[in-house]
């Protein structure tokens, strides 16, 4: 039987940090959307959840720490940034660790988790056209 190794140590997490960020930076739509884009990928057809853990545990060590959860969005073409991994990974490692284990996984990922996790409001989910995108934003800017 093979044994389970010591949890990852914090700085292997690079410049990821979820105790740096805001809880708004967390609770928007690209946020949302990119978890919805992670269900997507991962939750096609039947799959079990365990298959789902190893396929985010890059290095099989038993955890998922920031940089597995990285590298397997960009493996599944995610593309998200650190600051929007820390912001996913805020939601998803409630405690702060710097890792998942598979039971903490279990919890979370669903392929609802976005509806669970992400508490934007209905007019932000259902009228997002109400909003300047961001290409609005640069245009204006460079005015």
């Amino acid at each position: 039987m093979r044994q389970r190794a010591n949890a990852p140590p914090q700085d292997l997490n690079k410049d990821i940090d979820p105790k740096a960020i805001e809880e708004s930076s967390v609770h928007n739509s690209r946020i949302r959307g990119l978890l919805n884009q992670m269900e997507d990928k991962v939750f096609n057809g039947k799959v079990k959840l365990f298959q789902v853990f190893r396929q985010f545990d890059k290095d099989k060590d038993g955890y998922i720490s920031y940089d597995d959860f990285h590298q397997c969005l960009n493996s599944i073409k995610v593309h998200a940034d650190p600051k929007e991994v820390s912001s996913m990974m805020k939601l998803i490692d409630s405690g702060n660790q710097g890792y998942l284990t598979f039971t903490q996984f279990q919890q979370v990922f669903s392929p609802s988790m976005s509806d669970k996790l992400v508490n934007i409001s209905q007019s932000d989910i259902y009228n997002p056209n109400l909003h300047p995108t961001k290409e609005v934003n640069e245009y204006n800017r460079s005015k």
